[in-house]
């Protein structure tokens, strides 16, 4: 019996088992993953193919052995059964995280894969949902209303914080709890002081500082996917990325939006699909969003594509 069915027997009669699993090695594959993809491309930027070589072959024994255990647990998750033991014994946030981590590990593993001419079945790279939700949430900071600050802390609430954060390191790295304690024993290096706060510097004086009014804003992949436009064009298209948001913005409010798509739709109304389109009518009324010289629906379908983009 080969020893991916002997892990589904176990998975199914332990049903935790492999999402605890799975979770710990998520980013075990994740690091050594990336530092295959570092080196594969340091190799191509010095032109060293023999590190080029063995750099995809490490890569593809890696993306091998994860496909193996992404296999073994989405048949596990298919098995309605299965997956409410797994809510019975994990939770239904944790079974949700699992489940969403599953589905990330095998987009980000088809991403790679193509990256340097892997196989990956394209369904693998769910349409590139998770590419854009990752945009999304690193452009979320544009809309942030401007933040106001925070309610001050007594001396008390930071005692508490601080003490809180040195208990949760005491198994994960008690030497910091030494260093903090060498230096300032059982007391606190910030402190009340009227309508703000005070903390001790490195010279060892207290100073003013400010009661800050910062989101926190941590927790993302910077977008990786654009290096498909090179790699693999075939796979992701970035011919109408690489001219902007700009040729879309017809009334140069700064966004691509519903005022651009009437002024789009009353040029296509007038000039008509198959229009040439040049200079002497302004690109057809700037309808013509690629310049490529004739009104197509692929120009429909850049400001589609464009829509909510900003100049």
């Amino acid at each position: 019996m080969p020893w991916y069915e002997v892990a589904e027997l176990v998975g199914r009669l332990v049903p935790g088992l492999w999402a605890d699993i799975f979770g710990s090695v998520l980013d075990d594959f994740s690091e050594l993953q990336l530092g295959a993809v570092g080196l594969a491309y340091y190799a191509r930027i010095v032109g060293d193919d023999a590190m080029y070589d063995d750099a995809r072959a490490t890569l593809v024994n890696l993306l091998e052995a994860q496909q193996v255990l992404i296999r073994l647990v989405y048949g596990l998750t298919a098995d309605r059964a299965w997956i409410e033991e797994v809510r019975a014994e994990l939770g239904n946030a944790k079974t949700r995280m699992f489940i969403d981590a599953l589905d990330e590990t095998k987009y980000r593993a088809a991403v790679v894969s193509r990256m340097f001419s892997i196989d990956a079945p394209l369904d693998d790279l769910l349409d590139f949902d998770p590419g854009d939700d990752t945009l999304a949430f690193v452009e979320a900071p544009l809309d942030l209303p401007d933040t106001q600050p925070k309610p001050l802390l007594s001396d008390e609430d930071i005692a508490a914080i601080v003490e809180a954060g040195l208990t949760g390191l005491t198994t994960r790295a008690p030497w910091r709890i030494t260093r903090y304690r060498d230096r300032f024993g059982d007391t606190y290096p910030v402190r009340r002081d009227g309508d703000g706060y005070e903390a001790i510097g490195t010279d060892d004086n207290w100073h003013a500082v400010e009661n800050s009014r910062h989101e926190t804003y941590y927790d993302y992949y910077l977008w990786f996917e654009p290096s498909l436009c090179v790699d693999s064009p075939e796979t992701l298209d970035c011919t109408w990325a690489r001219l902007g948001c700009t040729p879309a913005d017809l009334d140069q409010s700064g966004t691509a939006d519903a005022a651009d798509e009437a002024l789009f739709d009353a040029a296509w109304t007038l000039f008509g699909e198959n229009a040439l389109c040049g200079d002497g009518n302004d690109w057809c009324d700037g309808a013509d969003l690629d310049k490529s010289g004739v009104l197509l629906p692929d120009d429909r379908e850049y400001l589609d594509a464009a829509l909510g983009c900003r100049v």
